[in-house]
């Protein structure tokens, strides 16, 4: 998928219909909450800042494996509020290839169905954990 045209559909549909007060945030805006942008990592797609939420929504286009949600964990472990993980998928056929991959405790959208998320829990007691968080809405 095209980066751009990822983007795009992040902060033109994903954001306004997931986390309306969500502002993309520039590498200015990254560095206010100590995050630095001359590190050796990629960096996501978007990173947005929800004050209704408290939280940083790191979203990425594709499966966030084990070992990117470590490195991004890392990057941002000093970040005093809360870190959303997101991968975006073209569609559910698109997330079921590659489904394997994705890590637990993120969560997943996609592009044909705008309106929905889902979570990805690594166990019951994680999904109970986020039932009350109020990241996507039916």
């Amino acid at each position: 998928m095209n980066s751009n045209v990822t983007r795009k559909a992040l902060v033109e549909v994903l954001l306004p219909q997931q986390v309306p007060d969500a502002e993309v945030l520039s590498k200015a805006g990254l560095k206010c909450f100590g995050l630095l942008t001359d590190t050796p990592i990629r960096l996501p797609n978007v990173i947005a800042y929800s004050q209704e939420h408290g939280a940083l929504f790191f979203i990425d286009d594709g499966a966030m494996g084990a070992t990117r949600l470590a490195e991004l964990k890392a990057w941002s472990d000093a970040v005093d509020c809360r870190r959303v993980f997101v991968s975006v998928f073209h569609s559910r056929k698109a997330y079921a290839k590659r489904m394997d991959v994705q890590a637990a405790n993120t969560f997943a959208w996609f592009m044909e169905e705008p309106k929905h998320t889902m979570f990805i829990s690594g166990s019951p007691e994680a999904s109970a954990e986020f039932l009350g968080a109020r990241f996507a809405v039916g």
